[in-house]
């Protein structure tokens, strides 16, 4: 299954995530290690979507993805399609996706975190 993922990139984690709950989001995996003064990572769900807050000294947002559909899969059928830059990055938190869009923009799709090491998945 896949769904948007969109990232909120903030110096302001705390209050993003306090905002976010008052819109009925609640935490689910947050970073272990702090950048003082706010944690690096939060995932915040919601009854049918995601948002993840990044700590960051700017206010930006983008949409991504989510899947716990294998990226090998995702990838060979976006190559079949003519997507031939479709990449996978193994990156400290897991694996992502990255695919040039029909419109020039880059696209990203996150494997579904498994390992939680460094992180805390919050009950």
């Amino acid at each position: 299954m896949i769904s948007a993922a969109p990232i909120r990139f903030t110096a302001n984690i705390d209050e993003m995530r306090r905002f976010l709950e008052l819109l009925g989001f609640e935490a689910h995996i947050v970073s272990e290690r702090k950048s003082p003064p706010n944690l690096t990572w939060v995932e915040m769900r919601g009854d049918v979507s995601i948002i993840g807050l990044h700590g960051a000294d700017r206010e930006e947002s983008y949409v991504m993805f989510d899947t716990d559909e294998p990226l090998e899969a995702l990838q060979a059928r976006l190559q079949e399609a003519g997507f031939n830059d479709a990449r996978i990055t193994d990156e400290a938190w897991g694996r992502m996706l990255e695919v040039t869009d029909p419109q020039g923009e880059s696209v990203q799709v996150n494997e579904r975190m498994k390992d939680t090491y460094g992180y805390r998945v919050v009950d």
